[in-house]
Formats: structure tokens, sequence, C-alpha cells
């Protein structure tokens, strides 16, 4: 019996079960020795297994960004995904890797997500008036801004 259930086969799924094996009365005719019917009762405990899984690799965000703004693979999640992801580098954080069979144990790993710098691209419609430049580089550049606000009175 299984948890108080007759069964024909021992269980195969992760868990903890009650087993109850049944001897029937039996008679030692060598020994001349009587043994009653008795029931056995003890525990099978079938741990989860470890699974097999890839960490994510090559993640990347912007600064300014979340977790949950990450996209992981199926089956993985971040363990606080609220956490926002940094400044510009790679940095780490945990993650949780949840397998769709629970006859498997659930994972935490470290993920690297490489940030990069969240750069303002700025489009000026004006007249170029002047460069700056730095040891032969040019690097900016002067505007005069068209503005209808320009009139002086």
């Amino acid at each position: 019996m299984l948890n108080g259930e007759r069964i024909s086969s021992l269980p195969t799924n992760a868990g903890e079960y009650t087993v109850t094996a049944t001897f029937g009365e039996y008679i030692d005719g060598a020994n001349k020795t009587y043994y009653p019917a008795t029931d056995v009762e003890f525990t099978i405990n079938i741990v989860q297994a470890t699974p097999l899984y890839d960490i994510p690799s090559d993640l990347s965000a912007v600064e300014g960004q979340k977790l949950k703004d990450v996209d992981l693979p199926d089956g993985w999640s971040w363990q606080d995904d609220s956490l926002s992801v940094g400044e510009e580098g790679d940095n780490t954080f945990t993650a949780v890797y949840t397998p769709s069979d629970s006859n498997y144990k659930t994972i935490s790993a470290e993920l690297t997500i490489s940030v990069q710098p969240n750069y303002t691209l700025w489009i000026i419609i004006g007249t170029i008036i002047g460069l700056v430049v730095v040891a032969g580089v040019v690097v900016g550049s002067i505007f005069l801004l068209k503005s209808k606000r320009n009139k002086l009175n």
C-alpha cells in the first residue's frame, strides 16, 4: 500500500511516500517456527534531480534599464527583476532556472550583463559656424541656431 492505497508498482516522481508491505502468515517447517502475518511501514523519499541547463550569456542592457527589460531564455527569470542594471560595465545579478518538470530542482546562478552607457543624441538644425578641434581631431561643432525669437527690439 502507498499512502493508504493498494499499488502494483513503486512511485517514480519526486516526493515522500509512505509504503506498507504486508507479509502473510508463514511457518518455517525446518525450524518449526510460526511467523504471523505482519505489516511493515517505511518511507520512500525520491529527491528532485539536478536538471541539465545552459547558463545564459551575451546579455546586454543600457544604463537606466531594469532587469525586467533584459530578456532571458525560457525557464529563466531574475530573482528581483525590479533592480536597475546599474552603471556602464559588466554587472552580475542572480537569476533562477525553473524546469518545467517538477522532478527537477530549481537552480540559482549569477548572470553577467554588459551594460552600455545611455547616450542621448541631439539633432540640431542650424548652420555650422565653427568646429571644435582638439589635438587635430574634430570633437564638436558650433551652431548658429535658427529661431523666430532672435529678433532684437
